[in-house]
């Protein structure tokens, strides 16, 4: 018996250390696990498997935002904002002197797009490549950016997404052996001298979408805000946060949706000019008519890439010229901002008059609800009675001759269309 007891007391002892050990290392992996911050809204069902190999890296990605203070401040400088046509996407890249910022990169079949733009404008080294949440249609061509250009600092909000295009970027980051600096809401910091100041995100939210990163970029007099996706929800906690919203042209949210551009958010913005960045006809039906409409009773002249192309803002800190790429004539303004400008009034005087030499009547409008219908290809519009109509395909319903005008369109020579 004793032999026996000789023989198992050493396996006994193997066995009763091996779960010490055992239990030991669980009890550290699941403290690692709440280090990394898994369980979040977004990754209480995350399973801790593969998906944490991927992103356990997450503390040696991301680093303290540091303020830059020895960078002087410009009062003035110039400054070229380029909203890039990537469809329903958003890529944006701002030029100061030589030196780049992109702020998000569209989606992951954009790349040959943007790099052959980036090309274009002879970019070497990005200064600030900024994605404002991961979903892919900010970020899908940001891992190719990276890659192919050098780039100084990246900032992305501190969450994580469980997708290839996530991964991918995140992959490009550590190649470069480049860290993420994570926005912290009131932080500064510097663009050529210009102040760049992160407004939101303020907390952390359930919707990816306002998680995004909001930039506002001030160059002298002129301001431009970046809202990437924010909805509703944080658009509020930015307002509660009373900083100043106030900017001369805005980046409209998500794409122009419905849960986004609350009324009192936009009032507080308080734009001269709104670019949307949207795909020709999509799916979402973006932008949204109450939007669009919201802009348009608060005067606010808007541009859409689906139908002007890639849009371009240049500045030297107190003017601001806009052109675009589909119809620069139409679109050339040159806007002192000490000067209010009657945008009805100047479209007016560079449209062509109708011609007095023509045989047939002008048509009349018959229908008591006052309305046009547009041409998406020829961005004319047109009175319902029109013998010159689209195509039904082709057609757009505009409930005013602001929206029209404001949407960029025409009016037809042969009805003449009016206020």
């Amino acid at each position: 018996m004793n032999n026996k007891l000789k023989f198992y007391l050493p396996i006994i002892l193997v066995i009763f250390l091996s779960g010490y050990v055992f239990n030991d290392l669980l009890t550290n992996y699941k403290e690692d696990i709440n280090e990394y911050s898994l369980e979040t809204t977004y990754y209480s069902d995350l399973e801790v498997t593969s998906d944490f190999e991927i992103y356990e890296t997450e503390n040696t990605y991301f680093e303290e935002t540091s303020t830059e203070t020895n960078t002087e401040i410009l009062e003035k400088a110039n400054l070229e904002v380029n909203f890039i046509d990537v469809g329903q996407a958003d890529a944006c890249l701002l030029e100061s002197d030589g030196h780049f910022m992109m702020i998000d990169a569209g989606n992951n079949d954009d790349s040959d797009l943007i790099l052959n733009y980036l090309n274009s404008k002879n970019v070497k080294t990005i200064d600030y490549m900024i994605g404002t949440h991961p979903h892919e249609d900010h970020i899908g061509s940001m891992d190719t950016v990276i890659n192919n250009f050098d780039v100084d600092n990246v900032y992305l909000p501190k969450i994580l997404h469980t997708t290839k295009t996530f991964e991918d970027v995140l992959t490009a980051i550590e190649n470069k052996d480049l860290k993420i600096s994570e926005p912290a809401a009131g932080s500064e910091f510097y663009f050529n001298g210009m102040t760049v100041k992160i407004l939101a995100p303020i907390r952390e939210y359930s919707d990816l979408n306002d998680n995004s990163i909001v930039l506002k970029i001030t160059d002298g007099d002129v301001n431009f805000l970046f809202t990437g996706d924010i909805e509703t929800e944080s658009e509020y906690d930015i307002i509660q946060s009373a900083e100043n919203l106030s900017a001369d042209v805005l980046k409209v949210a998500h794409h122009g949706s419905d849960t986004s551009s609350s009324e009192e958010f936009i009032k507080k913005v308080s734009p001269e000019y709104a670019v949307i960045s949207v795909g020709k006809d999509n799916s979402y039906g973006h932008p949204k008519e109450s939007t669009l409409d919201l802009f348009n009773r608060l005067n606010i002249k808007t541009y859409r890439t689906d139908q002007s192309g890639t849009i371009t803002f240049k500045t030297d800190g107190e003017k601001i010229d806009i052109t675009n790429e589909n119809n620069n004539s139409d679109t050339n303004i040159v806007q002192n901002k000490e000067e209010q400008v009657n945008y009805k009034k100047d479209v007016k005087s560079y449209l062509s008059s109708p011609d007095k030499n023509t045989a047939s009547p002008q048509p009349v409008q018959t229908n008591t609800e006052k309305y046009y219908i547009g041409n998406k290809n020829t961005k004319k519009f047109h009175l319902p009675s029109c013998k010159t109509l689209p195509k039904p395909k082709n057609q757009i319903r505009l409930n005013s001759w602001e929206q029209a005008v404001n949407g960029g369109y025409l009016p037809c020579k042969n009805c003449n269309p009016s206020e």
